[in-house]
């Protein structure tokens, strides 16, 4: 049976389903193909955290598809409520960031070319405005940063929403096509569509790759190694009778993110040798309990509650770039992966962006801004690291 569209996008977590809204939005037809449920991979485990940004002032097309992600969110999000009528929890929260002295120079000097409001915090101002973090004692070797504007928002809620609206919008979506590949004409350089496994064929004028960690198994038969690898993240909660603190907490790879409703989430760990091995470890377990009751005391007398992990699209790319560009030799593939630990945060944005191309209309960035591998900026340093 052969099934036709103007976009097939194969992947359904936040890339993909961000992606599939805003082209049916445009009046495109688009059928989703999704190896498991919708959203309930990467996307869904992630902490939300979203970073400040001023994309008027931004350098690097990394930085400001991070900050013009972060500037649509808030109406974004509004808008998907109207929709859908759910609330994807999307608030400014503030955060506090803890650099190690060697990283200050050059990321200071980052924000303030971004003008992205911060400030400074000294250990005694730090320890009266926020008592309940043990952290102030660290300052000396490592220094505190308060941003006004970061943000959260609440991924499964989130995933939820779009979900829905995808829905409401006409966008066909089929689960539980693990096993989905392309097929090409006699010339083997002409995508006929893409095959599942009962041998269902779907047709479009565009594919769209966003299938995360699990990317290179549809390019890689195409002669195309992307170099996206699963990276295991685990996260623990806390189920609070009160918020402690207002502010996402930040420090190296880990952090903590306070709920509205009491939920404390602790993540996460960066596991680059699991595989796709998604279980829950002991080791990740502990790590981050002493993360978090280092950071703030009280949790000694708490009980994690929960614990989960996800396997996020890591790239080969030092700076793990994400990659949002089209197949030299099949120019009706795009791809939109390895986004790393940034995939709610850069949504937005890389949906406009591949959007963009594909309506071939002007853009916030320039063409080739996220190229495949071998043609990508490795030494790019973002302001933020998710």
């Amino acid at each position: 049976m052969k099934t036709s569209a103007d976009i097939i996008i194969i992947g359904g977590g936040v890339i993909g389903l961000t992606c599939a809204m805003l082209a049916a939005e445009a009046g495109k037809k688009v059928i989703l193909l999704e190896r498991g449920k919708v959203g309930k991979e990467s996307s869904w485990a992630g902490a939300g955290i979203i970073p400040p940004g001023n994309s008027k002032n931004t350098e690097h097309p990394g930085d400001r598809l991070r900050a013009w992600s972060s500037e649509q969110f808030p109406l974004f999000s509004e808008e998907l409520q109207k929709r859908t009528g759910i609330d994807n929890g999307y608030f400014r929260c503030g955060g506090l960031e803890w650099l190690d002295e060697n990283q200050v120079d050059n990321l200071v000097e980052s924000w303030q070319r971004e003008q992205i409001p911060f400030e400074a915090i000294e250990a005694k101002k730090g320890s009266q405005l926020w008592p309940q973090l043990d952290c102030w004692r660290l300052v000396g070797k490592e220094r505190a940063f308060y941003f006004p504007s970061m943000a959260q928002v609440r991924n499964p809620r989130h995933l939820k929403a779009l979900f829905s609206s995808c829905i409401e919008l006409g966008v066909e979506v089929k689960e539980n096509q693990e096993r989905v590949r392309f097929q090409t004409g006699e010339s083997s350089q002409k995508i006929i569509g893409v095959m599942n496994d009962e041998n269902n064929l779907f047709n479009a004028e565009h594919y769209l790759i966003a299938s995360g960690a699990w990317s290179d198994e549809l390019t890689v038969p195409l002669g195309v190694s992307l170099g996206v690898k699963p990276v295991r993240g685990q996260i623990i909660t806390y189920q609070l009778g009160g918020v402690p603190f207002r502010e996402v907490i930040l420090m190296g790879k880990c952090y903590l993110v306070p709920r509205q409703d009491g939920l404390l989430l602790v993540g996460a760990t960066e596991e680059w040798q699991a595989g796709y091995a998604k279980e829950i470890t002991e080791s990740g377990r502990e790590d981050l309990r002493q993360f978090a009751e280092k950071i703030c005391p009280e949790l000694r007398k708490e009980k994690i509650v929960h614990q989960w992990a996800g396997l996020r699209p890591g790239s080969s790319s030092p700076s793990c770039v994400p990659i949002i560009d089209r197949l030299q030799d099949y120019p009706e593939i795009w791809v939109s992966t390895g986004h790393f630990r940034a995939g709610i945060q850069l949504s937005i944005g890389s949906a406009r962006y591949w959007l963009d191309q594909i309506l071939q209309r002007p853009s916030f960035l320039p063409l080739g801004a996220f190229p495949l591998q071998g043609k990508r900026d490795d030494h790019w340093s973002p302001a933020f690291r998710s």
